[in-house]
Formats: structure tokens, sequence, C-alpha cells
């Protein structure tokens, strides 16, 4: 019988979330998808959740062991997608817990234009992307409206984005972490998450992996 996922992985994109995993995955207690490149986007891709629950759990899940405590998964895009993406996973999981990392809100906006410049999908400059930025995503068809490549500022909106999932979820389901923080004070964040996950820290001594 397949574990089923626990808690979650989100956070504005570029903000430390592969960082986090990538520490995350040397503890025992933890299960992560060993590869997570391109991330799983089950409740953000309307196509891939089209598929159902088992697809999700065969594709990512099938390896975690009975000893495995805290079971999840990282895709950055979960918060940005906010209410919808709340109640997809409220209709499977409504005890889910979610790790969200958030980083200075210009920085991010600033490092996803780089981003996407550097793969070739932006000819713009900064500035003027975000001067066209809502005109720009009206024009995109159905399946990159939903990816939304150019949301520069909009993945920046974290107030608005957190709301949708408070509506759907306790507070105590919720923790968010600065990226800022958990790069400089990463045993401190631990300790944290790893309480929030209920598994012991222990002093745990962790292969030092940059995002």
């Amino acid at each position: 019988m397949i574990k089923e996922p626990n808690f979650l992985i989100g956070g504005a994109g570029t903000a430390g979330t592969s960082f986090l995993s990538t520490i995350l995955i040397q503890k025992p207690e933890v299960y992560l998808p060993k590869n997570m490149r391109p991330e799983p986007h089950f409740f953000y891709k309307s196509w891939e959740f089209k598929k159902g629950k088992n697809y999700y759990l065969n594709k990512w899940f099938r390896n975690a062991t009975r000893d495995k405590i805290a079971i999840g998964e990282r895709s950055s895009s979960y918060l940005f997608g906010s209410t919808e993406v709340a109640s997809k996973i409220y209709s499977y999981y409504p005890r889910m817990k979610f790790i969200f990392v958030l980083r200075n809100p210009y920085e991010r906006a600033w490092a996803n234009y780089r981003f996407t410049a550097l793969n070739g999908l932006e000819n713009l400059s900064f500035i003027d992307s975000i001067k066209v930025e809502h005109s720009r995503l009206k024009k995109l068809n159905k399946k990159w409206f939903e990816i939304k490549p150019y949301s520069y500022v909009g993945r920046s909106l974290y107030g608005a984005q957190l709301k949708g999932f408070f509506a759907k979820f306790k507070d105590e389901q919720i923790l968010t972490i600065k990226s800022e923080s958990l790069s400089l004070n990463t045993s401190k964040e631990l300790k944290s998450i790893f309480k929030f996950l209920n598994i012991p820290y222990n002093n745990f001594k962790y292969k030092n992996a940059k995002d």
C-alpha cells in the first residue's frame, strides 16, 4: 500500500524551495521524491490533476517506506495557485501541512525575470516587462495562461496568495519561513520545520547544498 503525503513544500519561485528539499531529504524520517525536476505541480496544472489521485501517488510516492514519518513533495507553483490549488488539495487531503518559503518580493521578481530571460523566453527589459505584465498574460493561450510565464510581480503577491490557503486550512497547518532566514540561519529554521512535521531534530547534521 502506497503511503500518502502529509506535507507539501511550496512558495515563491527562486525562493529556496529546492535548497530546503535537498536538506530535508537527508533526514531519515522524511520522504521526498529524489527526482523533482520538473516539479510535480500536480495540484496546479489542470492536465496533471485530471490524471487522478492514483496517478499522483504511483508517480511520486511509491518508494516511500514504512519508516518515513513526514512524506511530501515540492512544487513552488502551489502558493501561486492559491484558492484553486488549496481547494484541490483540500478535496484529497484536508489535514495536509504546508511549508511556504517566501523571498523578498522585489528580489524574487527580478530573479524570476532573469531566469526567464536566460532561458530565451523574454526579450523585454525588466521594467518594460513589468509595465506590460497584465496585458501579456491576457494574450496567452489556455495552457500558457495557466502557467503564466511572465507573472513576475504577480508571483510576489504573497498576502493574496496565502489567503486562499488560510481560508481552507487551519493556521497550525501552515508554516511560512523567509528565504533569507533559511539561508543565513538554517539550523534555527530546520528546528521549526522539524517541530512542525513532528520529527525529532536530534542535532541533525546535513551536507550543505545551495538552491
